[in-house]
């Protein structure tokens, strides 16, 4: 038997996995990104002396994590787009924050950017936690 704690945590849990924002049920269960200007063909990714920014919530886990890992192999986090940025990088459950259904200012500001700077990638997390084991 669950209790009704219980039974919201497992839909939750059930919901980030499944990754489907419309059998949601339980409020505030994070929006899956969709319909993202992801660079294709994906580019290779560096870690090491290259600026990162992180937009949406994670699969890998708590963004504390996420930075940990992109630190530990020489890159940094920086908190806001700019011409110095080497990859955005965007989490597999996108945000309920976000000003648009799918994609928020910072996914906004890097394609206005790239434009300018075609150096700036803007990639999946997918993508980015492949480029972990490589």
């Amino acid at each position: 038997m669950l209790d009704q704690d219980e039974e919201k945590d497992l839909i939750d849990l059930m919901l980030k996995v499944a990754g489907n924002p419309h059998a949601s049920i339980a409020p505030g269960a994070p929006a899956v990104s969709s319909s993202l200007p992801i660079d294709y063909p994906e580019p290779p990714v560096a870690f090491n002396g290259r600026i990162f920014v992180l937009a949406g919530v994670f699969d890998y886990g708590p963004r504390s994590l996420v930075v940990d890992a992109i630190e530990r192999r020489g890159g940094s986090v920086a908190a806001n787009i700019s011409r110095e940025l080497g990859f955005l990088v965007v989490g597999n459950l996108g945000s309920d924050d976000w000003v648009h259904s799918s994609f928020g200012r910072k996914i906004e500001q890097a394609v206005a950017l790239k434009k300018e700077c075609p150096s700036i990638s803007i990639i999946s997390e997918q993508h980015w936690r492949e480029a972990l084991s490589s």
